[in-house]
């Protein structure tokens, strides 16, 4: 029996991007053992976990389920960078109130600098 094309397309696009299974798990909240079940075909993931693993990746919702050609996509995020939006999104609200007020005032800060610095 031949894989769905999601499961293809899904380690295609973890391995091409340079990602362990784990990684991904991690990243998105899955399980390494369910991730392993979508891109052996095993398992079907539902509509929440598609969104969100194609959001990950970087493609369409289309194009991971092999509706569309790949959605035109900034470069890869850095690990780094997506465990730091991970954990700003898992803040209570009044804590990712302060870290925008930070962000923001270095962003003025950066405006207010002298040219060349």
């Amino acid at each position: 029996m031949d894989k769905p094309l999601y499961a293809v397309r899904l380690a295609e696009l973890r391995n091409g991007k340079g990602f362990t299974q784990q990684q991904v798990a991690d990243m998105t909240g899955l399980s390494r053992a369910r991730l392993n079940n979508y891109e052996q075909g095993v398992r079907e993931p539902d509509l929440d976990t598609v969104t969100k693993l194609a959001d990950f990746l970087g493609v369409s919702v289309d194009y991971l389920l092999g509706r569309d050609k790949p959605a035109p996509t900034a470069p890869s995020e850095d690990l780094e960078l997506i465990e730091l939006a991970r954990k700003l999104k898992s803040l209570p609200e009044k804590d990712r109130k302060v870290v925008e007020t930070i962000i923001k005032l270095n962003e003025l800060a950066d405006e207010q600098a002298p040219a060349g610095k």
